[in-house]
């Protein structure tokens, strides 16, 4: 009888998962057709979409239909000696891998940087816009989707978010080498949360990463 109410019990439990993770999963799907088919123009507006959609709804779905507490999405400081480490890490490798593609493949002929003529503009574009972006994306690929399946998945979690957002870029029809730098720190930025469970110090690198790799890429062409 004992024996049976423990298979009940775990059986339900793997059941309540296993919902958990259908409807989690329908919810990333629907935030990411939304953003796909709703129609913007500009900074602005795609600012204003991904918030609404990356950020605003899992914040409500997490709060209001998991009933779950922040701390297990990444809103902590987490291990910050395993964040600090591997952000350092991977603000070299990140810097390295742009070495290489500006040296061995075609990207320093696609790619742009914005306002590179003007210093005050360009920081203003660093700061405002990549930052905002790099802050929304943490927000949904690693806090959202791989703290989601973390438990599930293990190590393998943040090899699902790059995955995720790789194909998210791709269908916007932005897999391009003009968004080389975010597919890059999605990768880096998946491991540093992972590590530290904290969505923390990820950003922070991936910000790093670009404003460094911009400028020196600024530097090499004037």
């Amino acid at each position: 009888m004992l024996m049976n109410k423990r298979y009940l019990k775990k059986l339900s439990l793997k059941n309540s998962e296993a919902k958990e993770i259908a409807i989690t999963s329908l919810v990333i799907l629907i935030c990411l057709a939304l953003f796909f088919l709703f129609p913007v123009k500009g900074f602005a507006q795609t600012a204003t979409v991904i918030f609404v959609f990356f950020l605003l709804i899992p914040v409500l779905y997490i709060k209001f239909n998991l009933r779950r507490d922040f701390q297990d999405y990444g809103w902590q400081m987490g291990n910050w000696k395993k964040g600090v480490l591997w952000g350092i890490l991977s603000l070299i490798a990140t810097l390295a891998a742009v070495y290489l593609l500006i040296f061995y493949t075609n990207f320093s002929k696609a790619y742009t940087v914005p306002f590179s003529a003007n210093f005050f503009y360009f920081a203003l574009y660093e700061i405002l816009l990549v930052g905002i972006y790099i802050f929304l994306y943490e927000m949904f690929f690693r806090g959202f989707i791989m703290f989601s399946f973390r438990k599930y998945l293990g190590i393998l979690a943040p090899l699902l978010q790059f995955t995720v957002f790789a194909l998210f870029l791709w269908a916007t029809g932005n897999f391009n080498w003009i968004n080389a730098l975010y597919l890059i720190t999605a990768f880096t930025s998946g491991w540093i949360t992972y590590q530290s469970r904290s969505l923390l110090y990820a950003p922070i690198a991936a910000w790093l990463s670009i404003i460094i790799a911009d400028a020196v890429i600024i530097h090499m062409y004037r």
